[in-house]
């Protein structure tokens, strides 16, 4: 018998193909317990929330300086990257530019 499963924002749902059990898992509790084991993970995040996120990790600051790169959105799962390899591999996905500029890392189109 079938009945319809609904996934939040945040969850997705992983199929068991031998079972056939259908689990609901929320990207959120990984996300907490990576920061420990040095992994960065983020699920359709904008640009500016990766941004505060990398501003905390690596006690940076870094300026985003146009609108729609802000709302860029990424999902990726990073284990013990450097923030330059990071922005990096995110502006490969969606072209950007980042520069050091003083104590401010600055993104650009």
């Amino acid at each position: 018998r079938h009945h319809p499963v609904y996934v939040s924002q945040g969850q997705e749902a992983v199929l068991n193909k031998e079972s056939g059990e259908l689990v609901i898992k929320s990207h959120m509790k990984n996300h907490s317990a990576a920061w420990k084991d040095g992994k960065i993970i983020f699920y359709d995040n904008t640009l500016a929330e990766i941004a505060a996120m990398l501003n905390r990790k690596f006690n940076v600051e870094i300026i985003i300086m146009d609108d729609e790169l802000r709302n860029y959105k990424f999902s990726g799962d990073f284990s013990n990257v450097e923030l330059f390899e990071l922005l990096g591999h995110l502006s490969d996905v969606r072209p950007f530019h980042f520069n050091v500029k003083g104590d401010y890392i600055v993104i650009t189109k």
